[in-house]
């Protein structure tokens, strides 16, 4: 747009150009929202640009209920993000709610995409209770047995993403494998072999696993030792 200003004498020198957008509303909202639980609480969050006006840049939402609007929830992203794609570290574990909208070089900002939800989880699981069943000769209630198959009971405080390395070190560094199978949400059931020849004294639980968020935990929660 270029101005020019007229009087009796005629008119003058047109001004410079001015480009001027003509905005006849907010974009639409992004599309395919989607999010991905990864290990130490994050959350990565992806999404499509929507069809029609480009928008020049989204606001992240994220809430610990479901919601509708804008007003209810916290934006995540003071600074509009131009990415198509966001990692939040949300304050605590547990179940969160998330929307994008867009927003146009004019301000104008779209209603919410779809709601999508996220778990939280900084924790590794821990080995939470260990049940014994002998089957060879033990000093009830104890933790000490002799020589022969001991089959065991495994609670753990959240689900494996795959089964978790187990074994038993004895006083002498050597290695008592411990075979384990799933037996229902977070829990498995194995067995260890004691022989005549393994030293005697005190041993102690060795273990590793990993949830399905990537937390890798070695905590072993119950006394880890048996004789």
């Amino acid at each position: 747009m270029q101005v020019t200003a007229q009087n009796r004498s005629g008119s003058s020198a047109k001004s410079p150009v001015t480009l001027v957008s003509y905005d006849t509303g907010p974009p639409n909202p992004p599309l395919h929202l989607m999010t991905k639980m990864e290990s130490d609480g994050l959350v990565s969050l992806s999404w499509q640009q929507p069809e029609g006006e480009i928008p020049s840049a989204y606001l992240v939402y994220r809430s610990d209920h479901p919601f509708t609007d804008t007003q209810e929830p916290t934006c995540i992203t003071p600074e509009p993000t131009t990415a198509l794609n966001f990692n939040d570290v949300p304050p605590s574990d547990g179940l969160y709610y998330y929307a994008v909208t867009a927003v146009d070089r004019a301000g104008n900002e779209s209603k919410l995409s779809i709601l999508v939800s996220a778990f939280s989880d900084k924790e590794g699981p821990a080995l939470e209770q260990i049940t014994y069943i002998p089957e060879g000769d033990y000093v009830p209630g104890t933790n000490r047995f002799g020589p022969g198959r001991v089959n065991v009971s495994l609670k753990f405080s959240e689900n494996l993403s795959r089964p978790p390395s187990l074994s038993i070190r004895l006083s002498d560094g050597d290695i008592i494998p411990v075979h384990a199978v799933p037996a229902g949400s977070g829990k498995y059931n194995g067995y260890f072999e004691i022989h005549a020849t393994n030293k005697s004294g005190q041993a102690t639980w060795q273990y590793s696993g990993i949830d399905w968020a990537g937390n890798r935990s070695s905590l072993i929660e119950v006394d880890p030792h048996i004789e």
